[in-house]
């Protein structure tokens, strides 16, 4: 039986506010203050594109601390985030 490989790369933990405008993130955006990131999931070097391939890393990385967020829940499924921010609940 083949074996399935999952691998990760991160990107966007910190933005600067012009990168931020660039890639039209909010003007609230965690990025900003370096806390998400945007992963890349392959598996089986395939690159995932969409937000139910990410369910099981967001499942986990929520399950870790209440303080914890997957965009998987607002429609960006590969952002991860430690929500510090009085905006979000």
């Amino acid at each position: 039986m083949p074996r399935t490989v999952f691998k990760v790369t991160g990107k966007h933990l910190l933005r600067s506010k012009q990168e931020n405008e660039r890639v039209g993130g909010s003007t609230r955006s965690n990025h900003l203050h370096g806390m998400a990131i945007d992963m890349s999931l392959f598996i089986n070097d395939k690159y995932q594109r969409k937000t139910a391939a990410y369910k099981p890393l967001g499942d986990y990385w929520e399950s870790l601390d209440p303080l914890n967020r997957w965009g998987g829940r607002f429609d960006d499924g590969n952002h991860f985030e430690r929500n510090l921010r009085p905006w979000r609940d």
